[in-house]
């Protein structure tokens, strides 16, 4: 009984954070391959902040993303792009702010460095950062933290603390 407790505990918890990391992964990959394409000037058209309506547990909310457009060219064929960077977009519910982040980071008018796929030009971003290397320790840390507070409260459940306290190294 005590060990489906267990796994039942911890499986969603478990999976949630290994989506984290997994996530985080990915975007870190997709980082490591932007850095090496090649970069052409660009000019920001457009910097701003863009609403959308976002599900969430009970309904929808509203929230907030930076959107930019910037014109460059490659081999004398103009295009335009609007992806700023490798990672998954975060929103905020605050449109001022991100309008008013995004338009400091990114004036209209502005010179910028537009990195591009080389076998597909239109394939386009801004900023090549990986994330933190502090989210990734975070990420395994928080899978170890959910592991160890699972272990312990469904053995309390169980009644069985003083077994598992009994395991620690006396001080």
């Amino acid at each position: 009984m005590g060990n489906t407790i267990l796994i039942l505990t911890t499986i969603p918890f478990v999976l949630v954070a290994l989506f984290l990391l997994v996530m985080a992964m990915r975007s870190a990959g997709r980082a490591r391959r932007i850095k090496n394409w090649p970069t052409v000037p660009g000019r920001v058209l457009h910097s701003g902040a863009e609403s959308r309506r976002v599900s969430v547990e009970g309904g929808y909310t509203t929230m907030f993303y930076p959107q930019i457009v910037y014109e460059y060219s490659v081999n004398g064929q103009r295009y335009h792009g609007t992806r700023i960077s490798a990672g998954t977009e975060v929103g905020r519910g605050n449109g001022g702010y991100v309008q008013a982040q995004t338009q400091k980071k990114y004036p209209v008018g502005t010179v910028v460095q537009v990195y591009y796929d080389p076998t597909n030009p239109q394939e386009t971003a801004l900023e090549a950062k990986s994330p933190n290397v502090i989210v990734l320790v975070f990420v395994v840390l928080l899978i170890v933290v959910i592991l160890g507070a699972t272990v312990f409260f469904t053995t309390a459940m169980l009644g069985n603390v003083d077994d598992l306290l009994s395991g620690l190294p006396n001080q």
